[in-house]
């Protein structure tokens, strides 16, 4: 199993989790996501043994939904039961109000209580007995007008290969919705590079990025695009290239579909070496230190891969791993970084990451100190880790609204509202329509979804 020849069953995971006392399931769902996300050999499925009580599991989840607590290691205890059978009968009410809850929860988690829930999405997702379901839920939670949070859920796309998803993600690339159209261009990066699409959905793969990249590539809010540019097959790119009239978008495409990164592969490799050796230097180890070139990869490709799903995927690994404090740490210390798209990088990685030690962690940063550039990312962030958000920032937060820019909009809710600040009930009567609908979502979704079982893998801290 070390030398990655040979896949562990998830049992052997359990144990590993017991014996090193981690959150349940935080290395079963990391890896699970690892061999979906790089096509290497699933798990196989585990039948049902008299060992294995999964009706009590399924029991058990029912009951905990109808109550409206369930934790991440429920789902995943219930999507691994599902499995032990070809055909689930529940009633038609049981599986909305299940596929429902899972959805919601899938938006409002973030860190491992997010992952856990991503993988149960899959399973549930691809079982016969519940993909209806799902499916139905989450259209119906993107598809809702007021959604704050869509990314999450639409993601969910990319890890099945049927033709109705991928015709939903090229209608999703139209939306007048901009949350919308910026998933749907990630989702469709990720099912290009798993081989999803057939040849039919190359045209229309191409007119978006035509009319995308005739806007000027943004390295900032353009990753989505130019990760999509990347994937698409060589003769897709060249059509798109030979309508292009933007020089500097071309090049930037044309430097990146060779190198897979964001960077010169010079400051690229400086930058790994710099950021993982002080990772390394502040981890404990029982073992004389040598450079762990495996921690080296791991930042290189979760700060500047191309590939979105590359980076997450690295992200959660460095997270799950012993460097996951240190990584927080250290990354939370390159937003100071001069290069602004550096510093940019390192916000959106912190996302994926344990709560940074106070007192230097972005909740006790001046929110009207940030660069407008990185703003949206740090209130992206502040949402995101359960550390809380005192009543004086909140009220500064909510004063913000209507902001200048989208981003900073949508940043300020998704503060306020993964923390379920008192400040949404007066925001939900504000005079901008906007506003006051976005401020009625969150109240409906009743703030962040975190799980007790997992605060100390979140590096939750009460200041």
């Amino acid at each position: 199993m070390e030398s990655g020849s040979s896949v562990a069953q998830a049992s052997v995971l359990d144990g590993y989790e017991d014996v090193l006392g981690l959150t349940s399931g935080l290395l079963a769902a990391t890896v699970g996501g690892l061999r979906r996300g790089f096509q290497s050999a699933e798990a196989p499925r585990v039948r049902k043994t008299p060992e294995v009580d999964a009706d009590a599991d399924f029991d058990a989840l029912l009951e905990a939904v109808a109550k409206g607590v369930v934790t991440g290691a429920q789902w995943l205890s219930a999507s691994r039961a599902l499995w032990y059978y070809d055909q689930v009968f529940l009633r038609h009410d049981d599986w909305s109000a299940l596929a429902s809850a899972l959805i919601r929860e899938l938006a409002t988690s973030g860190g491992i209580d997010h992952v856990r829930r991503f993988e149960a999405a899959v399973d549930f997702l691809r079982h016969p007995s519940s993909q209806r379901h799902v499916s139905r839920a989450l259209g119906n939670f993107v598809m809702d007008p007021d959604a704050q949070v869509v990314a999450p859920v639409l993601n969910l796309l990319g890890e099945v290969t049927d033709r109705a998803a991928s015709d939903l993600v090229l209608r999703l690339l139209s939306s007048p919705s901009r949350n919308l159209r910026r998933a749907a261009t990630s989702v469709a990066a990720t099912k290009v590079a798993r081989g999803h699409f057939d040849a039919q959905a190359l045209p229309e793969l191409e007119r978006h990025l035509e009319r995308q990249l005739s806007r000027g590539l943004d390295l900032d809010a353009g990753l989505d695009t130019l990760d999509l540019a990347v994937h698409v097959p060589r003769t897709s790119w060249e059509a798109v290239e030979s309508r292009l009239r933007d020089p500097v978008a071309t090049a930037m495409v044309v430097r990146v579909r060779s190198t897979r990164e964001l960077i010169t592969s010079r400051k690229a490799a400086s930058l790994a070496t710099e950021v993982a050796t002080a990772i390394q230097d502040a981890t404990p180890t029982h073992h004389p230190i040598e450079t762990d070139m495996m921690l080296h990869r791991l930042v290189r490709e979760a700060l500047v891969h191309t590939h979105k799903a590359r980076r997450h995927h690295a992200a959660l690994l460095l997270s799950a791993s012993p460097y996951g404090p240190a990584t927080a740490d250290q990354v939370l210390a390159l937003t100071h970084h001069r290069d602004e798209f550096i510093a940019a990088r390192a916000w959106a990685m912190l996302m994926r990451l344990p709560c940074p030690t106070p007192p230097t962690g972005p909740r006790q940063r001046t929110v009207d100190a940030m660069p407008d550039r990185h703003l949206a990312r740090v209130l992206i962030n502040v949402g995101i880790h359960d550390r809380p958000l005192d009543p004086a920032t909140a009220a500064g937060l909510a004063a913000r609204l209507p902001a200048r820019r989208r981003s900073e909009h949508h940043g300020v809710l998704f503060a306020l509202g993964m923390h379920g600040s008192p400040e949404l009930e007066r925001l939900s009567e504000h005079a901008d329509d906007g506003v006051r609908r976005a401020a009625a979502w969150w109240l409906l979704q009743g703030g962040a979804t975190r799980d007790d079982d997992s605060a100390a893998q979140r590096g939750s801290r009460a200041n």
